[in-house]
């Protein structure tokens, strides 16, 4: 029905709802995404990948909770760390206070972690 037809404004292949799905397109966003498909699904490659539990994923994916991606000099912070909003302001402050003495400590929160 739809063969060979183009769309004029992006270019794209017009074709069937479940070849679409199959080819799974590629377009780059403002912003990193995960996708639910590779978070939700039974196993998550998304936890298995990272080796955390599904879970925590979800915490950082959903912007509940931050992880530390690298403890820096810091005593009290281990990789893979979930840290609350409340927690990781009480960090930042020490960061960026004056006499700080905490030194490459990496937080991150949503997707791009």
């Amino acid at each position: 029905r739809h063969r060979g037809i183009v769309c004029e404004r992006c270019g794209v292949e017009v074709t069937e709802s479940r070849v679409r799905r199959h080819r799974m397109g590629y377009i780059k966003l403002a912003a990193p995404v995960a996708h639910v498909w590779y978070l939700k699904g039974i196993p998550s490659y998304i936890s298995i990948l990272l080796d955390m539990p599904l879970r925590d994923v979800e915490q950082i994916v959903y912007f509940n909770s931050y992880v530390v991606l690298s403890p820096g000099n810091a005593e009290t912070l281990s990789y893979k760390q979930l840290l609350s909003e409340d927690q990781w302001l009480e960090i930042e402050d020490q960061i960026y206070s004056e006499d700080s003495t905490l030194q490459g400590v990496e937080v991150g929160i949503g997707a791009e972690a």
